[in-house]
């Protein structure tokens, strides 16, 4: 039986940058898909792109698409390149007070016709059925909230395993919290990975946090990937990652040249080592551990090469270890 529901309560953030326009045909399938659900709610697109052209044409692609021009969506576009996180930063800055609960959406992904009735219809059964809990809950033992609720497809739930932020809904208490220690942190809102430490952050609530979960496929996640996508970058990087070179004894005369070719190296190839020092930082790696998984046999000369280099990777793993133990409820 359905539940009447508040659709006001509810809507939907989309980050994206446009790349090139081979996206944009992508972009009007995620919003067509968003904007015409059997339980419409607002839809708020956060976007930005490579130049005024792609711009133009973007524009001109939604204005040509009468299913998606309709009362639910909400486009801002931003004047430069922006990261996925800070779109939803500066959505959340405008959205926060009008609706309590969000859903996401990546730029180049749909949803099924009916994914935010089954939401939105969990999360107010899931509400009902907490508040009957609480009513004879022993009142020395912490209320019970409901954090969101989440897609769960054929997989451990997420205290195991991970689970993509676009899995979720949440309610918008959450984000509040996500933002105010993780914007003020430099480097880390803006960094790449900021999804996948949004994700780690969500399944680290503390147990009287309450997530629901909905067992249907209702979200299409497309395989094609791009070259500004997160598993993207890693595809085109792969060859970096598996670096297997030794460097020879000290006192051999290729010593010093070995050296210096893997100083140039690791200044050519930084932003890989800081990518993975961000991601196995969130996830409770210790600096020394990250180095010695990173560069393996080359770790024992580390001593010899540009200390600026490591000593960047120091300073975003304490950055980000600072801002994990600040929004884990669960620690590492």
């Amino acid at each position: 039986m359905s539940i009447l529901l508040n659709t006001k309560q509810f809507c939907i953030a989309v980050a994206s940058h446009i790349s090139n326009e081979s996206r944009i045909p992508y972009l009007i399938e995620c919003l067509t898909s968003l904007t015409t659900q059997k339980v419409p709610v607002d839809v708020y697109l956060s976007i930005s792109c490579v130049n005024d052209e792609v711009k133009e044409k973007t524009l001109n692609s939604i204005n040509n698409e009468n299913k998606i021009l309709n009362e639910y969506l909400n486009i801002r576009f931003r004047k430069q390149k922006t990261s996925q996180m800070r779109h939803y930063f500066m959505l959340y800055q405008e959205i926060h007070q009008k609706h309590q609960w969000i859903l996401f959406c990546d730029d180049d992904d749909t949803y099924h016709k009916d994914r935010t009735n089954y939401f939105m219809q969990t999360t107010r059964t899931t509400e009902l059925q907490i508040d009957t809990i609480n009513e004879t809950r022993d009142v020395t033992l912490p209320k019970l909230e409901l954090a969101g609720v989440y897609e769960n497809i054929s997989q451990p739930t997420h205290h195991t395993k991970r689970h993509e932020y676009w899995c979720y809904c949440i309610r918008m208490d959450l984000l509040t919290r996500f933002f105010n220690v993780v914007e003020p942190a430099i480097h880390v809102l803006d960094d790449r990975c900021c999804d996948v430490l949004f994700a780690e952050y969500l399944r680290r609530k503390s147990p009287n946090w309450i997530y629901a979960t909905i067992n249907e496929p209702l979200y299409y996640y497309r395989e094609d990937e791009n070259d500004d996508s997160i598993t993207g970058f890693i595809q085109m990087n792969q060859h970096k990652y598996t670096n297997q070179t030794s460097p020879p004894p000290m006192d051999d005369d290729n010593w010093l040249s070995y050296v210096l070719k893997w100083n140039d190296y690791l200044k050519d190839n930084i932003h890989i080592f800081l990518h993975d020092t961000y991601l196995r930082t969130l996830v409770g790696s210790d600096l020394d551990t990250i180095l010695r998984t990173e560069f393996q046999n080359n770790y024992f000369i580390l001593d010899y090469v540009d200390q600026k280099h490591i000593m960047r990777m120091t300073d975003l793993h304490n950055r980000v270890k600072r801002v994990c133990a600040d929004i884990y409820d669960l620690g590492l």
